[in-house]
């Protein structure tokens, strides 16, 4: 490992190079007790795309395997849709309770007030 990438945020900070947002924005980080992100170090556009092209198996960009994945997305999404509860009543159930919590609110400003 180069060490150049820290675990931080990484982000384009200029026109043709990455850097940690953490350094640039001077956040105090809590896994460095509070200090600021020391890491000055930036790197070239072109060379973190190349390593993260050339470290990307061959056969992830074949034709056959987002075929794969176009096939089988309408399957799970119609799973996950089957097996998730109605938003609109769980929606429903929230409005219900937080009117009920607004009257009883009222209520109690009524009874003070008298």
């Amino acid at each position: 490992m180069s060490g150049m990438l820290e675990r931080a945020p990484y982000a384009i900070m200029a026109k043709d190079r990455y850097g940690c947002t953490n350094h640039k924005k001077y956040m105090p980080i809590d896994g460095l007790n509070g200090a600021c992100c020391s890491n000055q170090k930036t790197i070239p556009c072109k060379n973190l795309e190349d390593w993260v092209l050339t470290c990307l198996p061959a056969a992830f960009f074949g034709k056959g395997l987002f075929n794969d994945i176009a096939e089988q997305a309408p399957q799970n999404l119609a799973a996950s849709v089957r097996n998730e509860p109605d938003e609109r009543e769980r929606i429903s159930e929230e409005w219900k309770a937080a009117e009920q919590e607004q009257r009883q609110i009222i209520q109690q400003i009524s009874d003070r007030a008298i």
